[in-house]
């Protein structure tokens, strides 16, 4: 894995992690800006797990689902960008 999958792979989790804070800050306070369901799938897709937190009983059964949306969208910005760089490598040669 080279440094700049790793790049992505941060990338991916920063993101989820801020959307998903974002959506639970947007919760309890009602005044603040709503980002819409499109945002979160077009940028976490992974975030559609996080209706099950709906249906946890302690925090931390909550806490595991989050980790586990965090790791996979982490890991699904990792997969896209290794798949571009190397479809890219193909198309030049290199």
């Amino acid at each position: 894995m080279k440094r700049i999958d790793k790049t992505f792979v941060v990338l991916g989790m920063v993101i989820a992690g801020f959307l998903t804070w974002y959506a639970g800050y947007s919760n309890s306070h009602t005044s603040s800006a709503n980002l819409g369901w499109f945002t979160y799938v077009a940028l976490c897709p992974s975030s559609i797990f996080l209706m099950l937190t709906e249906n946890a009983k302690t925090a931390w059964e909550e806490a595991l689902i989050i980790a586990v949306v965090v790791v996979s969208n982490g890991a699904l910005y990792g997969a896209v960008c290794f798949t571009v760089r190397e479809f890219m490598q193909t198309r030049t040669g290199t």
